[in-house]
């Protein structure tokens, strides 16, 4: 890494801050476009939470399983331009009274979870209410009408969801956004398939490499191990880097940016532990949560995620959730955006405040302060260098 004193600031259009999806589909499109771009990452790597490396001729995901689920056509054919790609049958499981049913729940899952009797009933009436191939939020279906719904609805409430965002989120379902709970919906089929995309796809020679293709252009300058708040001032209406307005694309933390001035963001980060195993026998998909019982929320087989079917041996990736914490030895990487009625109060303080700075563009999970997937921030990223030109 070239020291950032050695950088000539004045040969740069823009600044980009983060080099994921989001910093680098920009930082990219903008280099297309003949713009210099300076492209800043903290960590001391390239691909953001999408990282990955190979060890002892096995792909790992290094901050979990990524794969991209689109129907966008644009996006599709954004990730084939810088490497090929393999489709993969998104297939995940949970775990229910010593069972593992699909997830999402679905009429199959019913089957494994009751005697004939009870499933046959149950199914019949979730056809009838919803008819076949509907998703059904959990919480909407607790206060049915139908006591045969209610009952259900509180069965898989109390021993799948509880647990499960308790562990994931350190909250009750209730005390997070509807939208958050409404990803793992109910569903009225019996298609194990959990994503209905058009496109389930992973690069084949893994994320770093095709990050490294997409960043790999002459208008385009990566520096990493480098915190870019550190060389940023906000002057008024206007963003500084060492004290020249340029125009900054900022993927991070938008509390960081603002030194926190009013109050820090609720993230939930995630500790990750590796197991290299013979053969996975625990569970058959890419992965199974488990909602009690254990401290761990997921686990996923690498082999089955990245497509690896000629590997002898695989890595199982444990996830363990806690709440961030920037200054701790622990949990200090901020992953998901814990969204509900408080944390939407602070952020909309500082979206206004950012909003102000007229050189500054927010973009990706941690500065926009909500849940992305990955065809989604790719999507964010096409639309704002749209409208950055009009």
């Amino acid at each position: 890494m070239r020291e950032i004193a050695d950088i000539q600031y004045d040969f740069f259009d823009y600044i980009v801050v983060g080099s994921g999806f989001s910093g680098t589909t920009c930082a990219r499109m903008l280099a297309e476009k003949g713009y210099k771009v300076l492209v800043l990452e903290k960590r001391k790597h390239i691909a953001g939470n999408m990282y990955d490396y190979f060890k002892n001729g096995i792909l790992i995901h290094k901050y979990g399983p990524h794969i991209i689920m689109t129907d966008n056509q644009k996006v599709y054919d954004f990730i084939n331009k810088y490497d090929e790609t393999i489709t993969i049958d998104v297939k995940m499981e949970t775990r229910f009274n010593n069972n593992n049913i699909p997830l999402p729940i679905n009429l199959n899952g019913i089957k494994k979870i009751y005697d004939n009797k009870t499933s046959k009933m149950l199914i019949d009436t979730l056809i009838h209410e919803y008819g076949m191939n509907s998703e059904i939020n959990i919480l909407d279906m607790l206060n049915h009408k139908d006591k045969c719904i209610r009952l259900f609805a509180h069965d898989i409430y109390q021993q799948v969801f509880i647990g499960y965002n308790e562990k994931m989120w350190g909250l009750k379902p209730e005390q997070i956004d509807k939208s958050v709970v409404g990803r793992v919906p109910i569903r009225i089929n019996y298609n194990d398939i959990r994503s209905k995309k058009k496109y389930n796809i992973v690069p084949k020679k893994g994320y770093t490499q095709l990050f490294n293709n997409i960043l790999s252009h002459h208008n385009i300058k990566v520096i990493t191990d480098i915190n870019a708040v550190d060389h940023l001032m906000i002057n008024n209406d206007s963003i500084l880097f060492h004290g020249k307005k340029i125009k900054v694309i900022y993927t991070g933390p938008l509390d960081e940016l603002f030194s926190f001035k009013y109050g820090e963001l609720p993230y939930r980060s995630v500790r990750f532990v590796n197991k290299k195993v013979t053969y996975n026998d625990c569970f058959s998909g890419l992965a199974l949560t488990y909602p009690t019982k254990y401290k761990k929320f997921r686990t996923s087989d690498m082999c089955r995620v990245t497509g690896n079917n000629k590997s002898e041996n695989t890595v199982l990736v444990s996830e363990y959730a806690d709440n961030y914490n920037r200054n701790g030895k622990n949990y200090n990487t901020p992953a998901y955006p814990i969204l509900n009625e408080d944390s939407s109060k602070i952020y909309y303080l500082y979206k206004n405040e950012a909003e102000k700075v007229k050189n500054l563009y927010c973009i990706g999970r941690l500065a926009e302060f909500k849940y992305y997937d990955m065809s989604q921030v790719i999507e964010a990223a096409f639309c704002l260098i749209k409208k950055m030109e009009e």
